[in-house]
């Protein structure tokens, strides 16, 4: 069991919180994946270092750019060979944008990085104060950085990097911004979907109950599509006003549109179609799992990872499943493009499927074969602790009935899972950490 996180000393015991994420399947991740669903927080700014791929990738001119939680950005061929490797300082969480001769993305290490997408030389880079978590933008000799944990989204001049100018939030920051008819549509961390000018002057905003799912936001028939985690999917016009909203269980992701019907998952573990100028429901299906952050759409299909480590085709007609392909670890983004499914995974590896038959064409290993380790929200941790006792002296014997529920005497060492709340009762079934004896 390896253990991270956080440690604090209360009532003289260490508590330590325990998670174990050298096997993706077991109890462990999917209790962090659990805990996060029923608070309605996000995961992936938590990752840490490891081999992990949580990103979309991007294939340009017959290459495929991604980068990984290993601190590096690859460019690979369209059969899986690589061509260059450019490190960087940090966790790189999401994808690329791309313009001409160049490749943009951001790092965890505040950094976003500008590179000759042939050779991977670097041009320029601007720091940021915070993390970069998600993909940028480029419009119109401009590139645009959200995903910025500093709470802003800055607009830069795409050839030297300056900065011409940001947009704050006060709480929270943005995801990965549209950009339709000289307009600019984002929201995320304060709850709040915005339209901008693109000077970056708030044109109108629309106030959902938490966070925004838009990354980017779709669009349809003039109307902008997005889900949040409040559970709804929402569909507004252009000027804000809301037509329909679409509600789940659990929080509702970013949805695609595709030939009137919106695509879209929820942490309720399913696909939905809608009708999108209505808001009904066309049909759903059930993946056994928390569905990936993005789903992709190409050839009357609908893919989507799962945090049963499958990856699932579902006919956009009617929800069937088609085919699915097992990976060893949680499948956070999909990309289709030509035929191809392109799945970055928990378990170090890069999949390249048929999208078709769903047979494994290759995958691409990156550079370390340990998985990234995932921080917890701490306010809803089942908490393990690490008891080490000493023999009392004679005389001087105590209970310790009020720390933890344990009254022996004397010397103990062990690990207990703290069930005085109701909402651990149900380890294996909520998937919460297990107990384990030493």
């Amino acid at each position: 069991m390896k253990q991270y996180i956080s440690e604090e000393d209360s009532l003289g015991i260490t508590i330590t919180q325990n998670f174990d994420t050298d096997q993706f399947g077991d109890l462990e991740l999917l209790g962090i994946f659990m805990q996060m669903k029923e608070l309605k927080q996000n995961w992936w700014e938590g990752i840490g270092t490891g081999g992990t791929i949580t990103g979309r990738v991007l294939v340009s001119d017959e290459t495929i750019f991604l980068g990984a939680c290993d601190h590096i950005f690859y460019a690979l061929s369209l059969d899986g060979q690589e061509k260059w490797r450019f490190k960087t300082n940090g966790e790189i969480l999401e994808g690329p944008a791309i313009s001409e001769d160049t490749v943009f993305f951001g790092c965890n290490d505040y950094k976003l990085y500008v590179l000759n997408k042939r050779t991977g030389k670097e041009k320029w880079n601007f720091k940021a104060k915070n993390k970069i978590v998600d993909v940028p933008v480029y419009h119109d000799n401009r590139i645009y950085v959200a995903g910025c944990l500093d709470n802003n989204m800055y607009c830069l001049d795409a050839q030297t990097g300056r900065e011409i100018w940001r947009f704050h939030t006060k709480e929270g920051t943005v995801s990965v911004p549209l950009i339709y008819n000289n307009h600019i549509y984002c929201g995320y961390g304060d709850n709040n979907f915005y339209c901008l000018d693109m000077d970056g002057n708030i044109v109108w905003k629309f106030a959902a109950k938490n966070n925004i799912a838009a990354w980017p936001a779709a669009f349809w028939n003039n109307k902008v599509y997005f889900g949040s985690w409040d559970c709804n999917l929402y569909c507004l016009d252009l000027n804000g006003n809301m037509i329909w909203k679409f509600s789940a269980s659990y929080p509702v992701l970013c949805p695609i549109v595709v030939k009137g019907k919106v695509y879209v998952g929820s942490w309720d573990n399913n696909i939905y179609c809608i009708d999108a100028e209505t808001g009904k429901i066309v049909w759903k299906t059930d993946i056994n799992g928390i569905v990936s952050g993005s789903l992709a759409v190409e050839d009357g299909k609908v893919f989507s990872g799962s945090s049963d480590n499958n990856i699932y085709a579902m006919d956009t007609e009617t929800g069937r499943v088609i085919w699915k392909f097992i990976t060893k670890g949680f499948v956070a983004q999909i990309v289709s493009f030509d035929g191809r499914v392109y799945a970055g995974s928990w378990d170090c590896n890069l999949y390249c499927i048929n999208a078709k038959s769903g047979d494994l064409i290759w995958k691409f290993h990156t550079s370390l074969s340990s998985p990234s380790k995932i921080t917890p929200p701490a306010s809803f941790m089942p908490k393990s602790a690490q008891v080490i006792w000493h023999p009392d002296t004679e005389g001087k014997k105590k209970t310790r009935e009020d720390e933890a529920t344990i009254a022996d005497y004397g010397e103990f060492s062990g690990t207990y899972i703290d069930t005085t709340k109701s909402d651990y009762l149900g380890v294996k079934k909520k998937g919460y950490v297990k107990k384990k004896e030493f």
